[in-house]
């Protein structure tokens, strides 16, 4: 009796240590492909990175203006008499949209302080200062 108990007792812990090195070896071959999936992101990553910059230089200005006026193309830059001027009925002489532009609207000081007119924005160019775009020379 003695032995018939310690038989099943043995294919017990057999099993137990089957199914421990079974799922032991799981873990590992998981931690392989865990792996192998980082690199395979990281490879794919890098691609994306170059497909990227492709991408940009392909929509780049000096590109496109390459592509647009290569020799093969009819396409060209406009003379000054393709420019079109428009003329209304009214016509003002410069001194007059000068004084148009300057007088101010005071009619309720209070009610300007929150319904103010935008004030026309003037841009410089600082001439010492090196541009991303300009070669230094």
């Amino acid at each position: 009796m003695k032995l018939m108990k310690s038989i099943r007792v043995m294919f017990v812990l057999t099993g137990l240590a089957l199914i421990y090195v079974f799922m032991q070896m799981e873990i590992v071959s998981l931690a392989y492909e865990g792996k192998r999936k980082e690199k395979q992101i990281i490879e794919l990553n890098e691609s994306m990175g170059a497909v990227a910059y492709k991408i940009l230089q392909l929509k780049s200005a000096n590109h496109l203006g390459g592509n647009l006026l290569s020799e093969n193309s009819t396409l060209q830059f406009q003379d000054n008499a393709a420019v079109v001027e428009l003329v209304s009925k009214e016509s003002f002489s410069a001194s007059e949209l000068a004084a148009v532009k300057m007088t101010p609207h005071k009619k309720n000081a209070f009610l300007n302080f929150f319904f103010k007119a935008p004030t026309e924005a003037r841009a410089e160019e600082k001439q010492d200062l090196l541009k991303p775009w300009r070669r230094a020379r």
